[in-house]
């Protein structure tokens, strides 16, 4: 006696691997599409449903790992037994009836399970975005503050070194106009020497000059007075 499940429809055990499973899918659709495993009693169809309903289980992770905790899940007496029936070469329709009902019921419970996961995924998703753009936005705030604060400090930067320029410039500046009235007052200064060196240089050639004809004067008064003298 052997408990049917979803691994002995597809002809496989419980520990198969992925590629396990899509083999005997593969070749169990084979089977059906040539017509080998026709039954005579017209319950082929039937066996197809379930053929395909197991694969759609057992071909998710995640659908086959509930499955696989509910059906080798200690009995209790509170828990349904599982279905039983004696392996044979012959499917009827009850029994393809209760596997097609349990694959149904174990579809339903896997539809309802999927469905909340992918409620709770597309609201982790949105999230997950919701968080991403308010740590974008952020980051482009604290970037466009960088940047600003960069502007501001390079204009800063700019107005002070033009300022400073203006200010050189206009130490320069003063500084030429400075040396040239210095150079100016030095050269009036040595004009103002010249000409003053010019008239006292007048000044005592016309003292001496007047002196010379002061002599002169007296020479000619001594002799005339010796002259008046000597005819007396």
């Amino acid at each position: 006696m052997e408990t049917k499940s979803l691994y002995t429809i597809l002809g496989i055990r419980p520990d198969a691997s992925v590629d396990q499973i899509e083999s005997a899918y593969a070749e169990l659709l084979h089977q059906f599409k040539d017509g080998s495993e026709a039954n005579p009693g017209g319950d082929d169809r039937i066996r197809l449903i379930a053929t395909r309903e197991a694969y759609a289980v057992l071909s998710n992770p995640a659908a086959r790992q509930q499955y696989n905790q509910k059906l080798f899940a200690p009995q209790t007496f509170d828990s349904q037994p599982e279905i039983i029936y004696r392996v044979s070469d012959s499917w009827s329709i009850p029994k393809l009836l209760v596997i097609g009902s349990f694959l149904i019921g174990s579809i339903w419970v896997y539809n309802n399970s999927v469905a909340e996961r992918e409620k709770l995924r597309i609201e982790l998703e949105k999230n997950q975005i919701k968080l991403q753009n308010e740590t974008q936005n952020r980051q482009e705030a604290v970037q466009q503050t960088q940047l600003n604060r960069h502007q501001e400090l390079q204009k800063t930067v700019q107005e002070n070194a033009i300022r400073e320029n203006a200010l050189r410039e206009s130490r320069e500046t003063d500084y030429r106009l400075q040396q040239l009235a210095q150079q100016e007052a030095r050269e009036k200064q040595q004009e103002q020497q010249r000409e003053e060196a010019k008239l006292r240089q007048q000044k005592n050639d016309a003292e001496r000059q007047i002196e010379k004809e002061r002599q002169a004067v007296r020479w000619l008064q001594n002799e005339n007075q010796r002259n008046n003298y000597r005819y007396r």
